[in-house]
């Protein structure tokens, strides 16, 4: 990626995104202006503030890797190879039959395009606000999946399915949605970035917060589509092979079981360095058992 593109990409990213750094900026004048008393407030611009800061940092380093293309079409063959002895290269039929079915394919857009950040956007404001103490497992699941997604992007660059002759594959996304572009400008995509697919990997951590959290059966049936429906959507869009979509749910499984093991650690670890008051006897005359210094 040369210089000019990348600055065209991040010009393009900050005004499609003005109206995020217009809310953070509101509240940061809140809690200026209100004090003390806004804590919460402070605490959930610090979030926000973080979770934009690492928003661009992931889509930059994803964007800047080299695109490796003749490497990532072999290895999208090979993935192919292995998916048919496997018995799951179903991504040709699946997609030939959602095609012959407008509505399906318009759903299966909107889904691609429109269900990703806003449904982990809403999933973790959704813990913030009702779960405040799942909410920072759930956030260093998806900042510890994001980093594993990056190595593998880096160093196992994989052609999606759109990209491979012979296979018929269409790119429903570009050819019948006119959103395609509105969440990420395409001067910082990577489009050999297929492996693992953290579309289907973050909307599954989300979904599993809401079938685990939700008090209504409404909510837990809604958690248990989300991932049900971004799998359909990134297989018949012809973006990510079925294998993606396996490996993005668990990697964020497995970055979910690590960042409960770090809270896990933080809470050992402040109790090993939390002072414990110390006790000291009182004489008999002024009644009552040991007293404590603090």
């Amino acid at each position: 990626m040369t210089f000019a593109a990348a600055f065209d990409g991040w010009a393009a990213f900050i005004q499609t995104y003005a109206v995020v750094f217009l809310i953070i900026a509101l509240l940061l004048g809140v809690r200026a202006l209100l004090g003390p008393v806004t804590r919460v407030w402070a605490h959930l611009a610090r979030e926000l503030c973080l979770a934009v800061i690492l928003y661009f940092v992931y889509y930059l380093v994803r964007g800047m890797v080299k695109d490796q293309v003749d490497v990532a079409r072999e290895r999208a063959n090979a993935l192919i190879h292995f998916e048919r002895r496997l018995g799951i290269f179903l991504e040709p039929t699946i997609q030939q039959h959602a095609l012959h079915h407008d509505l399906l394919i318009r759903f299966v857009n909107w889904v691609y395009v429109w269900w990703f950040w806003p449904t982990i956007i809403f999933g973790l404001c959704w813990l913030y606000l009702y779960h405040r103490d799942e909410y920072g497992a759930y956030r260093n699941a998806i900042l510890i999946s994001g980093a594993m997604g990056l190595v593998v992007f880096a160093l196992f660059p994989l052609a999606p399915p759109r990209f491979i002759d012979g296979l018929g594959i269409a790119d429903t996304v570009r050819q019948r949605s006119v959103s395609s572009h509105v969440l990420l400008p395409q001067g910082l995509a990577n489009k050999y970035a297929a492996m693992p697919s953290l579309h289907v990997g973050w909307t599954f951590l989300m979904g599993t917060a809401l079938m685990r959290f939700g008090r209504h059966a409404i909510t837990r049936v809604g958690g248990g589509l989300l991932p049900i429906c971004m799998f359909t959507s990134v297989v018949v869009t012809g973006n990510h092979y079925i294998l993606d979509g396996l490996v993005g749910m668990a990697f964020t499984m497995i970055a979910l079981a690590a960042a409960y093991e770090l809270e896990k650690w933080r809470a050992a670890r402040t109790a090993t360095f939390t002072p414990v008051p110390a006790m000291v006897p009182v004489r008999a005359e002024s009644g009552g058992g040991p007293r404590s210094l603090a």
